[in-house]
């Protein structure tokens, strides 16, 4: 990825492979960022969520296991869903369900998945200020298919403002993941404004 916005919006398709990106960038950014922020003393962490505890539990848990696989400093703490990497960082799981068991610690990398389904309120009450801990400015990528929604779409909104400098919006649709035959069939057989919100994105 080569956005450099602190807030990455992005707005995709249904098996667009959105989910898969951001898991991989986020691992890949805590092996790089984990020893800098161990030499100033700190534990880099990212939180990876969505809008329950299982949901968040059944979209990130077991990939990123799989995916830190050889990374990982020490067991996983299953009960709290945290993992562990060689440099000193950090992987949460986290619901939404309870926006507010994200804060009390810094969070340097936020993911939120289905970010239409999270409660309204929860991005200015809670999730922004987690990422505002004084010298460490969280970063977030904030995910889903669009939807009518107000904090979703309030936030795509500004992030295609080109005067919003710490956004980035990013959009594209399923078309080339799922292949031709697919494509075709859900457009014949899906609600236009359904299949235009769910696989194009």
């Amino acid at each position: 990825c080569e956005s450099t916005a602190r807030f990455d919006v992005i707005e995709a398709g249904r098996r667009s492979g959105k989910t898969e990106i951001v898991k991989r960038l986020t691992v890949l950014e805590a092996l790089r960022m984990g020893p800098l922020w161990a030499a100033k003393g700190w534990t880099w962490t990212a939180k990876l969520c969505a809008p329950t505890h299982k949901q968040a539990c059944d979209i990130f848990w077991d990939d990123l296991l799989a995916l830190t696989k050889h990374w990982q400093s020490r067991p996983p703490n299953i009960t709290d869903r945290r993992i562990f990497l060689i440099g000193g960082a950090e992987l949460w799981v986290c619901g939404l369900d309870k926006p507010e068991r994200i804060e009390g610690s810094p969070v340097d990398r936020l993911v939120v998945d289905e970010l239409a389904n999270v409660k309204q309120g929860a991005w200015d009450r809670h999730l922004y200020p987690a990422l505002a801990t004084a010298g460490r400015a969280g970063r977030a990528y904030l995910l889903g298919v669009p939807r009518p929604g107000e904090q979703f779409d309030a936030l795509a909104t500004l992030a295609k403002d080109p005067t919003a400098t710490e956004y980035a919006y990013h959009n594209w649709s399923s078309e080339r993941i799922v292949g031709p035959k697919v494509w075709a069939e859900a457009k014949r057989r899906r609600d236009p404004i359904l299949f235009a919100q769910e696989w194009e994105g």
